[in-house]
């Protein structure tokens, strides 16, 4: 997976953000399609390098109240408690999120007059019926890697991907104008896009098919301080909104551990402001990454969300 151009969002944009927060419905959260019943607690299991391109420009708030101004939320205080609220940035034309998840424009909100702010409420995420996904191909993809891609996710779960015909909803694989790999989360409705550059490679579509089943990146779960620690002031601070925690009920639809060889998870250098690790294992230590294949956690999660023919989306 690849994130480049992202626009930086202001991080004095809080207390209007923690305010649109407090209003959400903690009912809010995933159509499961399947029964994920609790079991104990397992360990975890022991995995894409992303390069932070240049940062664009940042604008600030000021504000004409008389009231006293409280001080500001550091990054850490913000983006750790868990949010339905995500920051956006444009990348080459497309609203995105958490780095690399596209956003209809239609849903999303403008957060401050005359600023760059805005803001997606991610509600709820529709998963696909039966675990058929219809797909289409642009002929100027990387189609050989797609159909890799494509081949392991079929040859490992009940998820099956066939030729668009006329069904209403359905992706379409289409190249990208820059050095990006870009996917909607879940079964938005109608024609998505899996937006993808040439040099993407098989692992980097298989994360992007992974946000297109549903799943958010494991970095980003509710539970995650348990297993990992986010070291704030090694984060170039323009990225630091893509370390936002998403509640469970949209970060974890099925009930399955924190997973170190997730295709999903960031890398220890995520957005590295140096040369120290921006995520680590509670005791400090940097992980190894898997940018290969699903791991055996990815495979478990797709099969349990898609369970053979309950999924209903």
């Amino acid at each position: 997976m690849r994130l480049t151009k992202i626009v930086p969002l202001s991080v004095l944009v809080l207390g209007i953000w923690l305010s649109m927060e407090s209003r959400e419905s903690k009912e809010l959260g995933a159509t499961s399609p399947t029964d994920t019943s609790q079991s104990p607690p397992m360990a975890p299991s022991r995995a894409p390098n992303i390069k932070p391109s240049t940062p664009g420009q940042t604008k600030t708030l000021g504000s004409d109240s008389i009231q006293p101004t409280p001080p500001p939320l550091s990054d850490r205080d913000l983006y750790r408690k868990p949010s339905l609220i995500l920051p956006v940035g444009m990348v080459e034309d497309r609203w995105v999120t958490q780095g690399d998840v596209l956003v209809d424009p239609a849903d999303v909100q403008d957060g401050v007059e005359g600023t760059a702010f805005r803001m997606v409420k991610m509600a709820q995420v529709s998963y696909w019926r039966e675990g058929r996904v219809p797909v289409a191909l642009d002929p100027n993809v990387n189609t050989t890697t797609v159909k890799a891609a494509i081949a392991e996710i079929e040859a490992q779960t009940r998820v099956r991907f066939v030729a668009h015909e006329d069904e209403p909803d359905f992706i379409v694989f289409r190249p990208a104008h820059a050095d990006l790999c870009q996917s909607y989360l879940g079964r938005k409705g109608g024609e998505q896009e899996v937006v993808l550059a040439a040099s993407c490679s098989k692992g980097q579509v298989l994360h992007e098919l992974m946000h297109a089943l549903g799943f958010v990146h494991e970095h980003s779960r509710e539970d995650r301080d348990r297993y990992i620690k986010i070291v704030w002031d090694e984060i170039l601070p323009a990225y630091r909104n893509q370390f936002q925690k998403v509640p469970a009920a949209v970060s974890q639809p099925v009930d399955v551990p924190f997973d170190f060889e997730s295709i999903l998870l960031y890398p220890s250098y995520a957005f590295s402001a140096g040369e120290r690790p921006t995520i680590t294992e509670p005791g400090g230590s940097a992980y190894s990454v898997n940018r290969a294949m699903l791991s055996l956690l990815d495979v478990e999660k797709v099969n349990l969300l898609y369970g053979g023919a309950a999924a209903k989306g």
